[in-house]
């Protein structure tokens, strides 16, 4: 890889890298506990809950919702 490659890939690393790192935060603020995770069980958490929501909707038979 090139020298100006290599810059473009180091800073388009880094906006990635922020950007993941601002989301885990607003998730952080809105999950019980999550201040004493780590990001993956964060983020574990956050999928598990949003599929038991998608299950609770299917229940109540939303037709609007989407898969």
């Amino acid at each position: 890889m090139n020298s100006k490659r290599m810059m473009r890939w180091l800073a388009l690393h880094g906006i990635l890298r922020r950007r993941m790192k601002k989301m885990v935060k607003a998730l952080r603020s809105i999950v019980p506990g999550a201040d004493q995770m780590n990001t993956a069980t964060v983020i574990d958490e956050v999928v598990t809950y949003l599929k038991s929501l998608k299950v609770e909707v299917k229940k109540h038979g939303l037709r609007n919702f989407k898969n």
